[in-house]
């Protein structure tokens, strides 16, 4: 997808997968007839490039809350960002309400919880991880390899995403969207497996509290307002604890 990908940078032919979405690599041709010029996110056919492999491995990881669905905890209680007491390089935490009910506990959490060693230890011990793979490992069908099956022609009008061109659905596309928030998509020789994860421990995070590495925009984006956010620069001049982003 992009967002925020990881590339082993391989010169010879990871770095040149993106050759395979005509988009970028026919970019040329498309430029030589400016009237006709159609802006395309490069996500659904550089997806297509690289779900159609045999010979890469990928994994989809859940580290990034997203604020696509309305109803969710985000759009209840928004979005926390704190940062800790270091002032050359503060560590910074997003986190939000593990759900819609839980907005009291970010209330009454103190901005600096993921500095406290003698109730959150094992959030601060880099060497436990913080999900681990719980189950077995299923495959995960595509409406492409469902069509391969198949052959019913009705599944050539699939779309899942409004964004990319239907020319690509059909291979990004999960039948009936079967894969879950809670579970890692892995490429392996041309096969598209899932696996459910789970926070490692119990004590991990404080209680009512669930926390990412990043946060994606995206619908919120679209009718952003800087007055919403303190700005950035201002932070440690001001010695203000974290930001709400609301």
């Amino acid at each position: 997808r992009g967002q925020f990908t990881f590339h082993k940078n391989d010169p010879k032919y990871i770095n040149q997968l993106w050759r395979d979405c005509k988009y970028l690599s026919e970019m040329d041709v498309r430029y030589a007839h400016p009237e006709k010029l159609k802006f395309e996110s490069a996500e659904g056919c550089y997806s297509k490039a690289v779900i159609t492999k045999t010979d890469l491995k990928v994994k989809w990881a859940v580290k990034a809350f997203s604020d696509v669905k309305e109803g969710s905890s985000i759009y209840a209680h928004g979005m926390y960002l704190s940062l800790g007491k270091d002032s050359y390089s503060p560590r910074s935490v997003l986190y939000t309400a593990s759900n819609v009910h839980a907005g009291d506990k970010l209330l009454s959490l103190p901005h600096d919880w993921f500095q406290d060693t003698s109730r959150y230890k094992l959030y601060s011990q880099t060497d436990v991880p913080i999900q681990e793979y719980v189950g077995e490992k299923t495959k995960v069908e595509t409406y492409r390899t469902l069509y391969n099956r198949n052959l019913d022609e009705s599944l050539k009008d699939i779309k899942c995403m409004y964004w990319a061109p239907q020319t690509y659905q059909m291979d990004i596309c999960t039948v009936n969207g079967n894969v879950g928030g809670n579970e890692v998509v892995t490429l392996e020789n041309g096969v598209l497996w899932k696996q459910r994860f789970e926070t490692t421990r119990d004590g991990m995070f404080p209680e009512g509290i669930v926390s990412f590495p990043f946060f994606h925009f995206q619908e919120w984006k679209r009718v952003y307002r800087s007055t919403q956010l303190l700005n950035s620069h201002n932070i440690r001049q001001a010695n203000v604890p974290g930001v709400i982003i609301t």
